[in-house]
């Protein structure tokens, strides 16, 4: 994903959000739910990737919506 998705800067749409609800849903069925993480979820991250703007469990229920 490229952009500064932290609340007040870029949003997280089009194209960009539509490959990666794609790839989360291909990871999703194939590994499930658990095998989805943000960046700032490693042990002594600092940073906010993806962005304080997305939350992951509403990204997870988008891909999971795909096709339905």
């Amino acid at each position: 994903m490229l952009g500064n998705f932290d609340i007040g800067h870029d949003k997280f749409e089009g194209k960009q959000k539509e490959s990666m609800l794609k790839l989360t849903k291909y990871f999703i069925d194939k590994y499930g739910e658990q095998s989805i993480k943000f960046h700032r979820e490693g042990l002594g991250v600092v940073k906010s990737c993806s962005g304080t703007s997305l939350d992951k469990n509403k990204l997870i229920q988008e891909a999971r919506n795909l096709g339905k």
